[in-house]
């Protein structure tokens, strides 16, 4: 009898973790603490779609063609797509805020299949083009007042909002897309090449990054 009792205070011993005290303030909530899962190693532009707003404000995409040189697209409808070049970490795990008295792989247990995001950070996105656009917008004057963003990162809800506002609020953690929408069509030049500039800080380093994208020349309407 002995012999069982002491089967079930071993058992319970290592289904039952301990807390222990925790240095860093991360560590100590609730929640697991999670290690990078991407870090971003540049940007690209993946095309254009048109857009319309649903009741709610959630924006419905319909492809067109990416034909750009033959294709002319209403300017006040048009949604441009950005997607990050990214570094990933599959190995990455979760620490756990408990002690175990099994093995020391409980105190440690493998990250979940997903994205868990990442500390790269986003300071400013600012938008331009090599064309005027409008009577208050010249050639290279930042658009940032007329383009609306939404972020986007798998599992996780974003806020549809003026880039402007944006560019106020942040910093952000980095999406792993975005997209920037024209709030209204150009009435100077209906010919537009919009240059993206994306500023980013490396949370882990410190270190700034800065990237340049520049889309094909648009025919707008």
């Amino acid at each position: 009898m002995k012999g069982f009792r002491l089967k079930i205070l071993l058992v319970l011993l290592m289904l039952f973790h301990i807390p222990f005290s925790c240095k860093d303030k991360d560590e100590c909530s609730d929640d697991f603490y999670v290690e990078p899962y991407y870090s971003i190693l540049g940007m690209d532009f993946d095309g254009v779609d048109l857009y319309y707003k649903t009741k709610t404000g959630t924006p419905m995409f319909d492809s067109i063609s990416q034909d750009y040189a033959n294709q002319v697209y209403p300017g006040d409808s048009l949604a441009m797509s950005f997607s990050d070049t990214l570094l990933m970490y599959h190995s990455q795990q979760i620490k756990s805020t408990t002690l175990s008295f099994t093995q020391e792989a409980f105190a440690c247990t493998p990250k979940r299949p997903g994205y868990a995001g990442t500390r790269d950070l986003v300071d400013k996105i600012y938008i331009s083009s090599n064309y005027d656009f409008d009577e208050t917008h010249n050639k290279n004057d930042n658009l940032s007042d007329i383009v609306d963003i939404l972020p986007y990162t798998p599992g996780k809800k974003e806020t549809w909002m003026l880039l402007d506002k944006y560019n106020r609020n942040s910093p952000y953690a980095a999406p792993k897309r975005f997209y920037l929408f024209l709030k209204r069509k150009p009435t100077i030049s209906m010919t537009q090449q919009f240059v993206i500039r994306y500023y980013m800080k490396t949370e882990l380093d410190g270190k700034s990054k800065y990237f340049v994208i520049t889309t094909p020349v648009l025919h707008l309407r």
